[in-house]
């Protein structure tokens, strides 16, 4: 395409006077998190088994060496769906913006910015597509130089697109698969799975994906380098394990005409997460939904599948858990993060049943201070 290769030569001189650690990109993906591979379960059509399309739209944001992932960007449909428990998305911990639509709109890309240069303090290159709610105004970003990629070319030159976002499907499938298998082997239903959950997943994901994933796709788009631009395998890289996972689900779940795991992680749906607004529509955006959109999330948002164990029960789980590891005796779970993780976890639960004990025996005598 005419003047490609010029702005690229003026984009590869922009990065090379940055180190790796202070250049970054930030993308879009929708997510789909309830969605099932397929739309029947043995010979009949069941309620919620058919394509559920409940979304979230994520951004992403990471650095060239691997060594900053920003928190993840959620927006949603609801300000506070009914999991939140009335709570906002700040208050539990998560950076999260919403709209009827659960898109990328220009304001919200403004707060990401100045999110991002309060969270760096310090200047760095960001690489970002000419997507349409990508409006570069006139803000005060002292620690931001914004780089926009040239159009149609971003499937091969945007990082983030280049495998980091496919990785992140795999981990996030992955745990819905075990979910859904749990689900099934409890008799309830394998795909619901409230939007929290399907966030806090999101987040063990994003955070779980290797420093050489990130590297990788960097490399490969070729702008850190004089090199050419490498060829970029546009599906996403399925390792064995998760292939035997969806494997023994849709052959558990008795499902007929699955669709390829591929679809299944990675919609051709899920990519549009930025939409150019009708001023009908920028109109009802700004109005206050959150009612109707409830009663539209208590139809699709369940609770967690494990929100109804009593802590005593979680405390027994646990020691099962730990024994397992123990008794193995193998390396891999002996000298884990995960026995630790585990062993702290237990400890936790021991210390919130003693405050609880102590907050009841508290409440019971003063009670009996003014029966008296």
């Amino acid at each position: 395409m005419e003047g490609i290769e010029e702005r690229l030569a003026a984009i590869k001189e922009r990065i090379a006077a940055y180190n790796l650690c202070d250049i970054y990109n930030m993308d879009e993906t929708g997510l789909f998190y309830m969605m099932a591979p397929g739309k029947t379960i043995g010979s009949r059509q069941i309620e919620g088994a058919k394509k559920d399309k409940t979304r979230i739209t994520i951004a992403f944001t990471c650095n060239a060496d691997g060594s900053d992932r920003f928190v993840p960007m959620f927006i949603g449909h609801a300000e506070k769906p009914r999991c939140f428990q009335k709570k906002t998305g700040e208050e539990l911990g998560f950076f999260y913006k919403s709209n009827k639509k659960a898109w990328m709109t220009s304001e919200f890309f403004d707060i990401f910015l100045r999110r991002l240069n309060a969270h760096v303090r310090r200047p760095i290159l960001l690489l970002l597509d000419n997507a349409p709610s990508h409006v570069i105004k006139d803000l005060n970003l002292p620690n931001i130089e914004i780089c926009l990629l040239p159009p149609n070319t971003t499937s091969k030159l945007q990082p983030i697109d280049a495998g980091i976002i496919a990785s992140f499907k795999c981990h996030f499938r992955k745990r819905q698969l075990r979910y859904a298998i749990d689900q099934l082997e409890n008799g309830k239903h394998p795909y619901k799975v409230d939007q929290l959950t399907a966030m806090r997943w999101c987040c063990t994901a994003w955070m779980s994906l290797s420093p050489s994933v990130f590297i990788n796709c960097w490399r490969h788009t070729g702008l850190l380098s004089p090199m050419p631009v490498h060829p970029i395998e546009t599906s996403i890289p399925i390792d064995d394990e998760l292939q035997l996972e969806y494997d023994y689900f849709v052959q558990t779940a008795g499902i007929q005409s699955a669709i390829s795991l591929q679809d299944f992680l990675n919609p051709i749906e899920e990519q549009q997460p930025h939409h150019i607004l009708t001023d009908d529509e920028i109109l009802e955006m700004s109005q206050t939904v959150d009612e109707d959109i409830d009663q539209e999330q208590e139809e699709t948002e369940v609770s967690g599948a494990y929100a109804e164990i009593t802590k005593n029960e979680q405390l027994r789980i646990l020691a099962q858990a730990i024994s397992i590891c123990e008794v193995r005796g193998e390396t891999i779970y002996s000298s884990s993060e995960v026995l630790t993780s585990l062993l702290k976890l237990q400890r936790d639960i021991h210390w919130e049943i003693q405050d609880e004990n102590r907050a009841k025996v508290s409440q019971t005598s003063l009670l009996q201070y003014f029966q008296k």
